[in-house]
């Protein structure tokens, strides 16, 4: 089942984004969370398996400079390590890509890093139907 995620989900949230490599505390989380789920471009949704919840997509609909139409920009797409490969984070991209069509939206995107251990989670994309298309940069600010 896939569901919207709510407030009382935070713990499962931190613990799925831990395994993603952003470990956060419940506070921090709970902070994160509230402003997210208070801005109506995104989304949080979850998926439970077994009454438990085994992975979760976060989203952003995007309004570009460069084109009229709008399009959905997945934040974080993390299944946890005990339910994958059965299917969960196609299902949950199925979730998008059924809110896109809601929205008239007909482009999806995404960033994955370019580490070593994100390799089978590239070949998932690509096997999803996604293009390798950009090159990105970050400059952080102190």
């Amino acid at each position: 089942m896939i569901r919207e995620a709510r407030l009382t989900d935070i713990e499962s949230i931190c613990t799925l984004m831990g395994h993603l490599g952003y470990t956060s505390t419940y506070e921090q989380m709970t902070e994160r969370f509230d402003k997210i789920n208070g801005h109506p471009d995104y989304r949080t949704y979850l998926a439970e398996q077994d009454g438990l919840v085994a992975g979760m997509v976060g989203l952003i609909i995007s309004h570009p400079y460069e084109s009229d139409k709008d399009y959905i920009r997945v934040v974080a797409l993390v299944v946890d390590p005990n339910y994958r490969k059965q299917g969960i984070a196609k299902n949950l991209l199925f979730k998008v890509e059924e809110l896109a069509r809601q929205l008239s939206i007909d482009k999806i995107t995404l960033n994955s890093g370019k580490r070593s251990e994100r390799q089978q989670a590239h070949e998932f994309y690509v096997h999803n139907r996604f293009e390798v298309k950009s090159l990105g940069f970050v400059k952080h600010i102190r």
